[in-house]
């Protein structure tokens, strides 16, 4: 599935018995994108001031150059690259990956999201709530692995 180039737009898909697919999303901006399906691997490059709303992810997700965007979304694995004033809520039985110098403002937080789905949803992407590493991200930047001190706000 390719969504490219949505200004000002809703887009939105609910599958259920359909094989999990792949997913790009590209150049978007000011738009709300919701798709609530089992996703094999998802890549969200350069879009701006957009809600996405993704259904299980078996597979990675990866952000690349967005900024001021929100992403919801259950995988197996997060990576974050280049990335401006994100907010990502996730669950994600892996450390979620921030990439590069550029990246920053970024603001990890728990799932929170319920559609009917989503339990039969997640067991095809075999995930599991009770696994969750959204809050110990790792930051790769020039060849050196740095531990990302993260706080809950008072």
């Amino acid at each position: 599935m390719y969504i490219c180039e949505l200004v000002d737009g809703l887009t939105a898909h609910m599958g259920d018995d359909t094989a999990p697919c792949d997913l790009k999303i590209r150049r978007c901006s000011k738009s709300n994108i919701y798709i609530l399906q089992p996703i094999r691997n998802a890549v969200i490059h350069k879009c701006h001031d957009t809600r996405i709303v993704l259904g299980p992810v078996s597979g990675r997700i990866r952000l690349s150059e967005c900024r001021n965007t929100t992403l919801v979304c259950a995988a197996r694995s997060v990576v974050i690259a280049d990335c401006r004033g994100l907010i990502v809520h996730t669950l994600t039985p892996q450390r979620p990956i921030l990439v590069g110098g550029r990246t920053q403002g970024v603001t990890l937080a728990p799932l929170n999201i319920h559609y009917p789905r989503l339990k039969h949803h997640m067991a095809k992407a075999q995930l599991q709530s009770h696994i969750n590493m959204w809050n110990r991200p790792l930051h790769l930047e020039c060849g050196r692995i740095r531990e990302v001190r993260f706080q809950l706000p008072s």
